[in-house]
């Protein structure tokens, strides 16, 4: 029920109800990783970090994973490399369901401040574990795009084509554009 009610919009239900699990069950890391999530879907991340906290140390994989992409998020929006870094490894070393977008979260903020090897290195770990398509199109693109600076065509090629092979609205258009600046041999 309290999921239904916070998919639905009404977070001020989905709180009551995840504050009345909490009370009947004090030690269950899910209505501490739903008090989380009401504040972080209200952007107070302030108040999320408690009962995320709490939630990741409770000795649950599951809610331990959920909590700590939770966490990452405001480092990641704060460009806080270390802080994001200690999140995200923490929720796919807990859940390896989290791997592909943790991944992604990190070689995305490595390509945000410039270190194209940290970039490189999450982006190309993230291909290993996923086949989502908005995820290959993004981790393609960017590295197409490495490779094309480094003047590696042959590599930028293989890149940007499966990335434009996806068909994915934010990245598939800069690839097959990045695509067309490549040299042609």
């Amino acid at each position: 029920m309290t999921r239904t009610r916070g998919r639905a919009g009404d977070l001020d239900e989905a709180e009551a109800a995840y504050r009345a699990c909490l009370d009947l069950r004090p030690d269950d890391p899910w209505p501490l990783l739903g008090l989380g999530w009401v504040a972080v879907e209200r952007e107070d991340h302030v108040a999320a970090s408690p009962y995320l906290l709490r939630a990741v140390d409770a000795g649950d994989v599951k809610t331990e994973g959920y909590a700590a992409m939770l966490l990452g998020a405001p480092a990641k929006a704060a460009r806080d490399l270390g802080e994001a870094l200690r999140w995200y490894e923490r929720a796919f070393t807990a859940d390896d369901r989290h791997a592909p977008l943790a991944m992604g979260h990190l070689g995305e903020l490595h390509y945000w401040l410039g270190e194209r090897a940290g970039a490189r290195h999450w982006y190309e770990r993230m291909l290993e574990v996923t086949d989502l398509p908005e995820l290959v199109a993004e981790a393609c693109c960017r590295l197409g795009e490495m490779a094309a600076a480094d003047g590696d065509a042959a590599r930028a090629a293989k890149h940007l084509e499966r990335a434009a092979g996806t068909g994915d609205p934010a990245f598939a258009g800069r690839a097959r554009e990045l695509l067309g600046q490549l040299p042609r041999n």
